[in-house]
């Protein structure tokens, strides 16, 4: 396309003896010389010949050197250009300074011409000064008696004071001639460099917003670009297309919509403003805004088509950045909005879960052991673990449970999963491990990291039914503005990637626009809960995380996890020894604060089975007045983290000071309070996630009460 455009398009027309802005002193002096050139030698013969035929032999010489020195000076280009002007004027002065002895008046004419071309070629300056050398060489000629006959006038007798004159009176006129000369010129000037400020601004306007004017001729169908324009075509400025050729460098899915707003804005009178991309010489496609107006004559017949041409390609990109990011900003509001939700519904559901597998398990154990009624617990309870195992899915997509993070390699992680990953996806499929050396280290939880490899590598062995290679890698990468801008939820500086890919059957822009929404699922009905890729997004995010998916159907998929490189260790953890069997039981006092009926009710029968003295409050009203109320010391706090008005936390540390000795264990379906910050239980807290069931709360109870301090 650059090699058949550039060969087809025509240079602006050049005309005649042209004069420009910016040299018209160096073009007035090529004219000067060419038409004194080809007038003079016209002149020359028959001036030669008819003054050999009256013996005026000098005036032959005079000619002669005259077109010589005309000639040669036309010629002598590599001249600096001031140096030929001034030899040309010196040309006319020699031949008005010798045809003044020679011949007479007549030979003023080049006189003047010496000083009116001083004037033009030089400056107004150099007119005055000529001005002056033609008075005094005047003078010189007639005080030593050396001027024609002709010079003299007839009824004046010959004297100094009448040559005087004479020379005055030519003075008079050349200096009015200079003057006016170059007070016009210095106007000109002046209006010129005014223009040229203007063209210069404008033209920088123009380049810095990539914007340029156009003409059509309709009559002629002559089109003429802006310097602006070509530049924006990948032309050089001194090259001009056709009508046909420009609408050529339009796209050809815009170049009918170009060609029939230019048929009707040149028919009809119809202005035009459109958006469309072009390709340009250079084969760069860049989106342009075009606007064409019409220009009429007296008669309403539209005469020309002028207009603009922008380069918009920034814009269109920024629009395109900017529509990016706000669909990923409502993405994230919308899972923000699901997640909200999934979380409160485990809440609830987590406090009917303990109610049901702690009722369960307390049946049980009233039971005898060949009692066929304990079947049918075991079933209910095996249900009911079903249904928590759901809720932690719930919870990890929602970001509300509870993380232990410890600073780790993720490499080592991998590397640790590679035996157990294999097993998992099967022999059809090849996995592929390339764990980068001394990567920086992040705060996750080693688990929750392991449950996203997982399923990930679930994931990607169904999308490859019939075999293929899945590649798991790690590796440090710096993460900069430009990139922290198209990626909503990601900040510059030093990230560890996690990229898990396969070459399975990819995922369209539909499915990865909902692929992390809980429930929602590809798979035959019965075959996925639609919660896998729900956990692995809550898990990356409350972790500190991001993820991002690139796929295209048929090239196999990408995730790639970033996590912020930590900068400080783990803080150390508070480790409660496990409980024995025989030391569950106890006699100490429990203040119970739950704002749910069923589980207070439930927490409290198991307590006092295993012995313990409860004091239940169904708020934190009645918490304060429990504690003040009652005499004998209060040995733990056994409270929900979520309840209205007042959390678990900020309850603990109210009771503080009246009970300085009472330890707190805290319980909560999820933990989106103070106690825990972005999800990470701090370590000096003890904390038992619902649903709760009898044998694990006596277990962490007792053990909170055995810590010591």
């Amino acid at each position: 396309m650059t090699a058949t455009h550039q060969s087809r398009s025509t240079q602006r027309p050049q005309r005649w003896l042209p004069l420009g802005p910016e040299t018209w002193r160096i073009d007035l002096l090529r004219i000067v010389l060419r038409i004194s050139a080809a007038l003079g030698v016209i002149v020359y013969v028959p001036s030669v010949y008819f003054a050999n035929e009256s013996g005026m032999t000098s005036v032959v010489v005079l000619d002669t050197a005259a077109i010589a020195a005309i000639l040669g000076l036309s010629y002598a280009v590599s001249l600096p250009a001031r140096l030929r002007a001034i030899c040309t004027c010196l040309v006319f002065y020699l031949l008005g300074a010798g045809l003044l002895i020679a011949i007479g008046a007549i030979s003023q004419i080049y006189l003047f011409g010496f000083s009116v071309l001083a004037t033009l070629l030089l400056s107004m300056r150099w007119g005055l000064a000529t001005a002056a050398l033609n008075a005094a060489t005047m003078l010189a000629i007639g005080y030593l008696g050396r001027a024609a006959p002709e010079m003299v006038v007839p009824r004046w007798t010959f004297d100094y004071a009448g040559w005087t004159v004479i020379t005055a009176n030519f003075a008079m006129v050349n200096v009015s001639l200079v003057v006016a000369m170059g007070a016009v010129i210095a106007a000109l000037e002046t209006a010129l460099a005014r223009a040229n400020d203007a063209r210069d601004l404008l033209r920088i306007a123009g380049l810095t917003a990539r914007l340029g004017g156009w003409r059509i001729d309709v009559a002629r169908q002559h089109l003429v670009w802006s310097d602006e324009v070509c530049e924006i075509h990948g032309l050089p400025a001194d090259r001009q297309p056709t009508v046909d050729e420009a609408l050529a460098y339009y796209s050809p899915e815009w170049r009918e919509i170009i060609s029939g707003a230019v048929a009707r804005c040149s028919r009809e009178g119809t202005p035009f403003d459109l958006e469309a991309v072009i390709v340009t010489a250079k084969g760069t496609p860049l989106w342009v805004r075009a606007i064409g107006n019409p220009h009429c004559n007296d008669r309403g017949v539209v005469t020309h088509v002028h207009g603009s041409i922008q380069d918009i390609t920034p814009q269109k990109l920024a629009e395109a950045r900017h529509a990016k990011l706000e669909a990923q900003f409502l993405q994230a509001q919308k899972m923000e909005t699901i997640g909200n939700f999934a979380g409160g519904v485990a809440h609830d559901f987590n406090n009917l879960m303990t109610v049901v597998l702690s009722y369960a398990e307390l049946l049980a154990e009233e039971l005898e052991p060949g009692d066929p009624m304990r079947v049918d617990l075991g079933e209910i309870r095996s249900a009911g673990l079903r249904a928590t195992g759901l809720t932690r899915q719930l919870l990890a997509f929602s970001r509300r449970q509870v993380l232990q993070p410890k600073v780790v390699e993720l490499g080592e992680i991998v590397a640790g999963m590679e035996n157990m990953l294999r097993r998992l996806i099967g022999e059809d499929v090849e996995l592929a491990t390339s764990c980068a050396a001394q990567l920086g280290k992040v705060l996750v939880d080693p688990g929750q990291i392991e449950q996203v490899i997982m399923n990930l590598a679930v994931n990607a062995r169904d999308a490859m039914p019939q075999g293929g290679m899945l590649t798991i890698e790690t590796k440090a990468v710096a993460l900069d503005e430009p990139f922290a801008a198209e990626h909503a939820g990601i900040h510059p500086g030093t990230h560890v990637m996690l990229a898990v890919s396969d070459t399975g059957t990819g995922i369209d822009k539909a499915t990865q626009a909902r692929m992390f929404e809980p429930f929602f699922t590809t798979k035959e009905r019965g075959k996925g809960t639609g919660l896998g890729l729900a956990t692995v997004f809550g898990i990356v995010q409350q972790s500190g995380g991001t993820i991002w998916v690139y796929s295209e159907p048929g090239k196999g998929t990408t995730f790639k996890l970033y996590f912020p490189v930590a900068e400080h260790a783990e803080p150390p953890r508070a480790s409660v020894a496990p409980a024995a069997r025989a030391t569950l039981h106890g006699t100490e006092t429990i203040l119970l604060v739950e704002d749910e009926e069923a589980v207070r009710t439930l927490i409290r029968t198991i307590l006092t089975k295993y012995g313990y003295n409860v004091l239940a409050a169904q708020n934190v009203g009645d918490a304060f007045l429990l504690c003040d109320q009652h005499p004998a010391k209060i040995d733990l706090l056994l409270t929900d983290v979520v309840m209205p008005r007042m959390s678990g936390r900020q309850l603990a540390e109210r009771l503080s000071p009246i009970r300085p000795d009472m330890k707190v264990l805290y319980m909560s379906g999820y933990t989106d309070d103070a106690v825990v910050r972005h999800g990470v239980l701090e370590a000096t807290l003890a904390f038992i996630q619902k649903p709760i069931t009898p044998e694990p709360l006596a277990r962490k109870i007792r053990a909170v009460l055995d810590a010591s301090g």
